[in-house]
């Protein structure tokens, strides 16, 4: 069956909803990882949070959360500058002489934000993974691993876990199948009180 060819007008809409969304994308993230990629995120964020204790991972969770979010626009377009600074934050974030790095980070709030940053390695495998030299797809790994030492709590925190494990599977790193698999159960057997149909 033939699609019917778009009207110009929703053409038009198309285009202006696209203009909007990446002018906020570029509002929200290029300060994240524009600053990232020089290594002085951890310099120059601000943070507003009442817990001081909190104000140690905002860095990690800007950059990994930000990337998360635009991988897939990262792996479908490539748009320059935007991949560079990604792949250039990864770096710095992984690189223990870097003022931005996150691998010395208390536990436990790393392990959700190093599974936004697996996720975006998932979501852009081109773009980002495959992009970086073998040094930095080595420290990131280490970063995967470094959180394992983490027990998740027994709520959605085990998908955090789990979606790391599935990262270091993808990418052809040993992975704990066992983190997955308690992850999928604990959850498969959560009754459904809501239905959405």
């Amino acid at each position: 069956m033939n699609r019917p060819e778009p009207l110009p007008e929703v053409l038009a809409d198309a285009s202006k909803a696209r203009a909007e969304w990446l002018a906020a994308a570029t509002r929200i993230a290029r300060p994240v990882l524009e600053n990232v990629a020089q290594q002085r995120l951890r310099e120059v964020m601000p943070c507003e949070t009442p817990a001081p204790s909190r104000a140690g991972f905002a860095p990690l969770e800007a950059f990994a959360r930000t990337l998360a979010g635009i991988a897939p626009w990262l792996e479908c377009e490539r748009p320059e500058p935007w991949t560079g600074w990604a792949r250039a934050g990864l770096a710095a974030i992984s690189d223990p002489a870097s003022p931005d790095y996150v691998g010395d980070l208390p536990p436990p709030q790393p392990l959700v934000d190093i599974a936004y940053l697996a996720l975006a390695l998932l979501r852009a495998p081109d773009a980002l993974w495959h992009g970086l030299d073998g040094v930095v797809r080595d420290r990131i790994v280490a970063l995967l691993e470094g959180v394992r030492t983490i027990q998740p709590l027994a709520n959605n925190w085990l998908l955090f876990s789990a979606a790391i494990e599935a990262c270091l599977q993808h990418f052809g790193r040993p992975s704990r199948q066992e983190r997955v698999l308690a992850a999928l159960g604990a959850h498969a057997s959560v009754p459904r009180r809501w239905h959405l149909w």
